[in-house]
């Protein structure tokens, strides 16, 4: 077996003396337990649960404790709480108090939950179904449970809600065990806080008046003791502070059952991930929302390196927008966006869409405002323009840029004199399509009346005048 030069040194150091184990990567428990009711009975048996908050305390879990908690708790706090469990390698989620459940979720009521109707237990309830979502998104081999104890009370319950504890999905990876308050603290306390004993193992053995479901880690809550091992602990120390791969690497081939060599495995593949895969894996730490991918691309479009539909989807074209935009903004161009080249990216389409506003503002004409907007269709501006472009009066529908200048040539070319113009305007006024003074200069209302006429006779629409168009007006003789 090759160990390198650095194994062998830091080896030899931890020899001179043992070292303590850098603490656990987090084992959590939440417990939320409810004793007391404003509008129901009390549910005393739910101390039970809560009083394991110690042992845990005990056995390395970093607890949080609810007791009695009122609804204003969903406001703010629960929402803390839960977020505080990810990342979690092992998670115990304990609950107790008057439990109900629709053909959806499942709630733990708080103290002042006073409606049992979907609407009111969504309100002053604690949603079981959420906490097993989030529980869920751990790693896939973590081993997560979650007790819930059923004061079993019969509750004057409304519109699909019944009493007890029932979750119709449990996301994969979470086990759920339930049942009387007491008889679940007694058999977490005995059964399942065994160290060494697997999690499944555990269930396997649930009594009569428990249940449980879900899938079960094959791992346990609570470690096998095992005496530590001073010269490993010495040597794993050392390579924490060295934090190379070269330095797990050699920590893995002399301890490849390690107490750290889980640990160890996860930091190795982190240093050694390329740019590519870290760049993806930091993205989607972010968890872009489908809306905030859509904005992604808006900016990219705005900024010119992105001309597909904005769908939120990011495929082969957003990737290669991100690179592009990355390259020239000396970035590494990985196609995958950081929280700061996010700032960044909507920070640049912001000033474009500024300076594009201002110099629309400068022209202040209804084009002006019309090419602003077809530029910036959702621009931070487009509400003021259409605004200002209702304030300037009459308008031709909106037509595409393109159209417009190829109507205009077609009408530049039909070389029409002041006479010619004023027989059309003549021509408009007689059927009924008002062009304003018959004078012969096509203004705003004579171009409206030339585009109304065009639709009302299936023509192409652009307000401009064309062969078809005079050919209609029976005015096409004059022009042979």
């Amino acid at each position: 077996m090759r160990v390198s030069r650095i194994a062998w040194t830091l080896l030899a150091a931890s020899s001179l003396g043992a070292a303590a184990s850098l603490a656990h990567a987090a084992d959590r428990a939440l417990i939320i337990a409810t004793r007391y009711y404003d509008n129901f009975a009390d549910a005393p048996a739910a101390g039970s649960v809560a009083s394991l908050a110690s042992r845990l305390g005990e056995l390395g879990f970093e607890v949080k404790v609810l007791r009695n908690p009122r609804a204003e708790v969903l406001d703010h706090e629960m929402g803390k709480r839960a977020q505080a469990l990810e990342g979690s390698d092992k998670l115990l989620i304990l609950l107790a108090g008057h439990v109900v459940h629709s053909a959806r979720d499942a709630w733990l009521l708080t103290r002042d939950a006073a409606g049992l109707d979907p609407f009111a237990v969504g309100a002053a309830g604690i949603s079981i179904g959420a906490l097993a979502d989030i529980a869920g998104k751990l790693d896939k081999d973590a081993p997560v449970l979650i007790a819930v104890g059923d004061s079993r009370t019969v509750l004057d319950t409304a519109l699909g809600v019944e009493d007890g504890f029932a979750l119709p999905d449990i996301p994969p990876g979470v086990a759920v065990v339930a049942g009387p308050p007491r008889q679940l603290a007694d058999f977490i306390d005995e059964q399942l806080l065994v160290p060494g004993r697997s999690l499944a193992e555990a269930l396997k053995a649930t009594p009569a008046g428990l249940t449980s479901f879900g899938t079960p880690s094959p791992k346990p809550l609570i470690a096998e003791e095992r005496a530590a091992d001073p010269v490993e602990e010495g040597l794993w120390r050392r390579t924490v502070e060295v934090d190379s791969a070269e330095a797990y690497r050699d920590y893995l081939r002399l301890f490849p059952e390690g107490a750290h060599a889980e640990e160890a495995r996860k930091r190795l593949e982190t240093l050694e991930e390329t740019p590519q895969k870290r760049a993806k894996r930091l993205e989607a730490e972010l968890g872009l929302t489908r809306a905030q991918r859509r904005d992604i691309q808006r900016d990219l479009k705005v900024l010119g390196y992105y001309r597909q539909s904005i769908d939120g989807i990011f495929g082969k074209g957003t990737r290669r927008a991100i690179a592009r935009w990355q390259a020239e903004n000396d970035f590494e161009p990985t196609g995958y966006l950081t929280a700061n080249q996010i700032t960044l990216l909507d920070r640049q389409a912001e000033e474009k869409d500024d300076a594009a506003w201002e110099a629309a503002q400068e022209e202040d004409t209804v084009a002006a405002y019309r090419d602003y907007l077809e530029s910036f269709p959702n621009g931070r501006h487009a509400d003021e323009a259409r605004a200002r472009i209702k304030e300037l009066g009459p308008q031709l529908p909106p037509i595409s840029e393109e159209l417009r200048r190829r109507a205009i040539a077609r009408e530049r070319a039909l070389g029409l004199a002041l006479p010619m113009r004023r027989l059309v305007e003549f021509r408009l006024n007689a059927l009924g399509f008002d062009p304003g003074p018959v004078d012969g200069i096509f203004d705003v209302k004579t171009r409206i009346a030339i585009y109304n006429y065009q639709k009302a006779h299936d023509l192409e629409a652009t307000g401009y005048l064309d062969r078809a168009t005079l050919a209609e007006l029976a005015l096409g003789a004059v022009l042979r």
